[in-house]
């Protein structure tokens, strides 16, 4: 949901859950803007242990004999995820194995940009691959999506009020010198 009254960090947080353990918690923070939108998505973020020690107790408590993939928001980027994740992912799914231990490791961040126009149309249209490409290609990008249904009304696509969202790009995040 857009809003511009929430003002904190905007965590997101996905979950693997197998047999009532959670066992794969990645997080993606969102940096806020303004009018309700975010200026960019920092993904495989460290989160506050007691913030994720809360998920972890309710799903113990409540939810024993759960098993569950919620791909979200993160499965957006899994070249950013450790080798193995998508066969983790499909073992998790089917109740046959935990992600293995070289899975949990998040070394890889990232970015994610999104880009807001004003929705002057009343239907979007895509960008022609080649010119996509172009764009991927010349600023060094693992990818450039386009989140919305081609053909589909405006009205029917999530965006903030006034706002269309236009595209995703994303990009690794180095640090150090």
């Amino acid at each position: 949901m857009w809003s511009e009254l929430l003002r904190a960090y905007h965590i997101s947080t996905d979950l693997g859950i197998l047999n009532g353990k959670a066992v794969w918690p990645p997080h993606t923070l969102g940096v806020l803007s303004d009018r309700g939108t975010f200026d960019r998505r920092e993904v495989n973020v460290s989160v506050p242990q007691q913030d994720v020690k809360g998920l972890v107790d309710f799903i113990e408590l409540h939810l024993p004999d759960y098993a569950e993939i919620h791909l979200r928001f993160t499965d957006q980027w899994p070249n950013l995820c450790p080798s193995g994740f998508l066969n983790a992912v499909v073992g998790l799914d089917q109740g046959k194995r935990c992600p293995s231990d070289e899975m949990m490791i998040y070394d890889t961040r990232g970015f994610s940009v999104v880009m807001f126009g004003a929705p002057q149309r009343r239907v979007v249209g895509k960008a022609r691959d080649a010119i996509i490409e172009a764009i991927r290609c010349s600023h060094s990008l693992y990818s450039v999506q386009m989140p919305f249904t081609e053909g589909l009304p405006v009205r029917h696509h999530s965006h903030p009020p006034g706002l269309i969202s236009l595209q995703l790009s994303m990009a690794p995040i180095y640090f150090g010198a």
